[in-house]
């Protein structure tokens, strides 16, 4: 009898800060065939697992805890319990076997890898997911500050609750152990800029599959609107509040998406408030870095 050719399993990360587009590409390359979504392991470690790094108030975590245990998520085959997380465990997940899957998708923040490089698996080809800090910082204030964070300003929620980490320098970070450590598979990690995939979809797009060997079709350009997708992702009962149930909705606008959209016009420095430009001028040196690091431009 011919036994079952075996399939190597393409692995591939996607490293982006909050508010970056990563949710909307996550939906879009949901599409892939024999795929399997992985969001936010090391995020559920990060904000609600036995040993969180983030130093958010325990009776912050108790509510939000409370709120994913009050959603019936009977029709999520693989959610789990982000209180048990632990960053080893989110390592095992990912260098795990996926039967019936030719390629695995993940998602992560990169502050929630600061100081914990080691816990970065192997065999994944990289992908870091850049944005504009006007666009990124401004639209972090509008969803989170007064609904999803207890504090009046976003620089004070960074400084309390991230260890005073600014996204962009993490990112740049996780990057360069990349970079410096070539046995994990992948020193040369593909950048792209939100906003050249948001204008040039199509050129974006075909060129980033072609880079970590997925399949392209003009069909990938367009997706159905609602979150039954996040149904068939990994994802932790507390993430999937958080993004989908949640008052504030972090995964509102993502889900209603149905194709990438044109950027609006970036604000102006005298558009910002001083608090969001607190936050810009601790990151834009970074991203300056990453965005001449760009791989695939239009």
């Amino acid at each position: 009898m011919e036994t079952e050719k075996h399939v190597e399993l393409n692995r591939i990360y996607i490293w982006t800060n909050r508010r970056s587009l990563g949710t909307v590409f996550l939906k879009c390359l949901s599409q892939i065939p024999d795929s399997q979504i992985v969001n936010g392991l090391f995020a559920s470690c990060f904000f609600y697992g036995e040993d969180p790094t983030s130093e958010m108030p325990q009776s912050t975590k108790d509510r939000r805890n409370r709120e994913a245990s009050s959603h019936d998520f009977s029709d999520f085959p693989y959610v789990y319990e982000g209180e048990s997380c632990t960053y080893s465990w989110a390592k095992s997940q990912l260098e795990g076997d996926y039967p019936g899957k030719r390629t695995l998708i993940c998602k992560d923040l990169p502050i929630t890898l600061s100081g914990k490089h080691e816990f970065i698996p192997k065999g994944f080809r990289h992908t870091f997911l850049i944005r504009h800090p006007y666009r990124m910082f401004q639209s972090l204030e509008k969803s989170s500050i007064g609904s999803y964070f207890p504090t009046s300003n976003l620089y004070d929620t960074i400084n309390t609750y991230y260890k005073k980490q600014f996204e962009y320098k993490e990112q740049y970070l996780v990057l360069k152990y990349l970079q410096d450590h070539p046995e994990l598979g992948d020193p040369n990690p593909v950048v792209i800029d939100a906003d050249d995939l948001q204008n040039h979809p199509a050129s974006i797009l075909s060129q980033y599959c072609e880079a970590v060997d997925l399949p392209y079709t003009d069909d990938l350009l367009q997706w159905k609107p609602g979150d039954d997708v996040v149904k068939q992702w990994k994802i932790s009962r507390q993430l999937a509040t958080a993004g989908l149930y949640h008052g504030s909705g972090l995964y509102k606008s993502a889900m209603e998406s149905s194709q990438f959209l044109p950027t609006k016009k970036l604000p102006e420095r005298s558009e910002l408030s001083n608090d969001v430009l607190a936050c810009v001028d601790m990151g834009m040196a970074y991203y300056e870095k990453l965005h001449s690091m760009r791989t695939i431009r239009p």
